[in-house]
């Protein structure tokens, strides 16, 4: 019943939204979390004298592989980008050849 209801072009599209949606949600994460960084070091600096350099270095370190990892994804999320972009419009396309063949179809009955 799914199966001819959705197509596989259709759900190919859902795929990638949802792949991407996905992406997204970990990058938001990852934001929140260089966010909270941010906020520490700026309390730590601002509390506390040399005593917690040592967190200060960690705490960089970490801010620093979670950029490193969110610039190294980057180009996957472009592709991921441009692939959703190019099975939108080929489902434009199908859409498009469908609609013109029921009205070719309907005209043709209507004779």
């Amino acid at each position: 019943m799914w199966q001819t209801a959705i197509s596989g072009t259709v759900i190919q599209g859902l795929i990638g939204n949802l792949g991407l949606l996905i992406l997204a949600g970990w990058f938001l994460i990852l934001l929140l979390i260089l966010r909270e960084f941010r906020h520490f070091i700026h309390n730590t600096k601002s509390s506390r004298g040399q005593e917690d350099s040592e967190i200060l270095a960690m705490c960089r370190e970490s801010v620093d592989n979670a950029l490193s990892y969110v610039k190294s994804h980057a180009d996957t999320i472009s592709e991921l980008a441009k692939i959703q972009l190019s099975l939108e419009s080929q489902l434009a396309e199908v859409r498009s050849s469908s609609q013109t063949q029921i009205s070719d179809q309907r005209s043709s009955n209507d004779r």
